[in-house]
């Protein structure tokens, strides 16, 4: 009961002071308003006590909003000495506040991605080591396309081998498709895929001395496995096998004579990776 009459009592105090607020705080109640302002006045005791105070001081009263809080004082202040009873200061306060506000409910600006910079040409830069022998070199061990095609495949189009477990002719990827496809179906009598992969073999061949010198014997040795050349021959299985090769020589050698270029026709070369 007692509490009931002392809020009542409260708050009619509250209506007072806020029916007076427009005189006695009238830059103060422009800022916060006539209710908010009365409530701020009576928590320190009077607006004399409001206007010493610093603004960090009057967000412990209740003005939890640090532009608020800042901007109450110097209101406070204006009005205790009576400086503007009109409240024109107050209102240039609460501009000030709105455009703050304003400004930090703005969304922040897209963040655009960063353009990639433009690349520089290896040609002309002075970092790009030059010389016949590493010329030579790049030239041994570029990509041409004779081994770019060996080293794709067609998709969406099954591998098909002459060989068991699909082993062979899908190591010569497109280059293996690509030469079928111009000579013509199999089943319409046109080339088969052991006629394909001799093509494939001949192709190789051809270029291995101008363009890909090292790609031939790899194939030959590592991929053929129905070819003599898939395991070591032993000299030992073979009747009169130093009579037949007067000179044995591994892949290796044959390899390093053709980079050197010591193998002059093409026919040349058949006959050495032969024996």
């Amino acid at each position: 009961m007692y509490g009931i009459e002392l809020s009542l009592l409260i708050q009619k105090i509250l209506d007072f002071v806020e029916a007076r607020m427009v005189i006695v705080e009238s830059n103060l109640s422009a800022v916060v308003g006539t209710a908010f302002a009365a409530n701020l006045m009576i928590t320190p005791g009077s607006h004399t006590e409001l206007a010493s105070m610093t603004s960090c001081d009057v967000q412990l009263l209740g003005s939890k909003k640090i532009h608020l809080a800042s901007k109450s004082t110097p209101a406070a202040r204006e009005d205790s000495i009576k400086g503007d009873p009109s409240g024109n200061i107050g209102i240039c306060i609460r501009v000030e506040v709105l455009k703050k506000i304003e400004k930090l409910l703005k969304p922040h600006p897209v963040r655009l991605p960063t353009p990639l910079p433009i690349p520089s040409d290896a040609s002309q830069s002075k970092k790009t080591r030059v010389g016949r022998r590493l010329r030579k070199n790049r030239e041994r061990y570029a990509m041409t396309d004779i081994r770019n095609l060996a080293n794709k495949i067609h998709f969406g189009v099954p591998e098909e081998s002459s060989l068991d477990g699909g082993l062979g002719a899908a190591d010569y990827g497109m280059l293996l498709f690509l030469i079928v496809r111009e000579d013509g179906n199999p089943m319409d009598g046109g080339a088969s895929i052991e006629t394909g992969l001799s093509t494939c073999r001949f192709v190789i061949a051809r270029n291995a001395k101008e363009t890909d010198s090292g790609i031939y014997p790899y194939i030959v040795q590592r991929r053929d496995t129905q070819e003599i050349f898939a395991q070591p021959v032993d000299p030992d299985e073979v009747v009169g096998y130093f009579d037949i090769i007067k000179e044995p020589m591994d892949f290796g050698t044959i390899r390093a004579k053709l980079q050197e270029g010591m193998y002059t026709s093409l026919d040349q070369f058949q006959v050495r990776l032969q024996i």
